[in-house]
């Protein structure tokens, strides 16, 4: 094959990436806590994710509430993120949940909530969060927003995804 028509070749063709699998945080909270057994344990009721030096923050755990009782289950502890449940490993020491410096929980401090941002001159407010897989775990990569000016035009939808790093987070 000549290199004119290797090009030619290349021009035609469509490159489709692979879109990256997310984890709706709206979606997550709720969701069942099961056992190593699959027995029913509880519910999720918050993601906890501690920023540092990279440029989008990990994953550190989710609160569940488990026998009227708020506890932390870190990630390691945990099997598998949904589609339809959050699974433990094994059995695990539970703890008290107890909220440290530099946490941030999604649901309860930056879900539905004005963020300032990089791009915009007004807040925005959060909708939704977008977790997404890599190699070090689940990283909090979006925002879905929704201004507040055209909300009553589009109800139920949302103005787009904001990269995590557009947000100010000091």
């Amino acid at each position: 094959m000549t290199a004119e028509a290797h090009w030619a070749e290349y021009r035609n063709t469509t490159v489709t990436a692979r879109p990256t699998p997310t984890l709706s945080v709206l979606w997550l909270l709720r969701r069942a806590v099961l056992g190593p057994e699959e027995q029913h344990l509880g519910h999720v009721r918050d993601v906890v994710v501690r920023p540092g030096e990279c440029r989008y923050p990990l994953v550190a755990g989710v609160v569940a509430l488990l026998g009227g009782c708020e506890v932390f289950l870190p990630t390691a502890a945990l099997a598998c993120l949904p589609p339809e449940w959050v699974q433990l490993t094994s059995a695990v020491k539970l703890r008290r949940f107890a909220h440290r410096d530099g946490d941030l929980l999604l649901g309860a401090e930056i879900l539905d909530r004005r963020l300032s941002t990089w791009l915009h001159r007004r807040p925005v407010r959060a909708h939704d969060l977008l977790l997404s897989p890599s190699i070090d775990g689940w990283l909090l990569s979006k925002v879905v927003i929704q201004n507040r000016v055209h909300r009553w035009l589009r109800s139920g939808q949302h103005d787009g995804l904001l990269d995590w790093k557009a947000v100010r987070t000091r």
